[in-house]
């Protein structure tokens, strides 16, 4: 009998890109900023062992947020003025609203699916799991 056994590669892949407005965005406050275009370099570098990892876990995630106000600022030096920043916070806003609508009316939609499904059902009564 042959052992199996899994490895993987030691590197990984890297693709970095510009930030700026991007519609398909939406965050929670201020203006939708996110990845934009192809990406500007792609690199390949090793991968850091487990302790590595763990120390770097909470760094990512901070490094992946942006304030609102840093977002309106960045936008502001890529040439955005305020008018175009407020239609753009309005757009997310209007997006979010949508989502939260067609969310609210699928929940809608399977809980009345849920409730006419065991309308339909019927138990004859002293005899357990017999449908009538």
């Amino acid at each position: 009998m042959t052992k199996k056994h899994v490895s993987f590669a030691a590197t990984k892949t890297v693709a970095e890109f510009h930030i700026a407005h991007n519609p398909t965005t939406v965050p929670h406050v201020g203006p939708s900023v996110g990845l934009v275009g192809p990406p500007i370099c792609i690199s390949s570098v090793p991968i850091l062992d487990e302790d590595e990892v763990v120390a770097t876990q909470g760094k990512k995630r901070r490094a992946l947020y942006m304030e609102p106000v840093r977002r309106v600022v960045m936008l502001r030096r890529q040439g955005y003025s305020m008018e175009d920043i407020g239609r753009i916070c309005i757009q997310a806003d209007y997006v979010k609203q949508c989502r939260k609508e067609t969310a609210l009316a699928y929940l809608v939609e399977k809980r009345l699916l849920v409730e006419s499904k065991s309308t339909d059902l019927h138990v004859k009564p002293n005899t357990p799991g017999v449908l009538v």
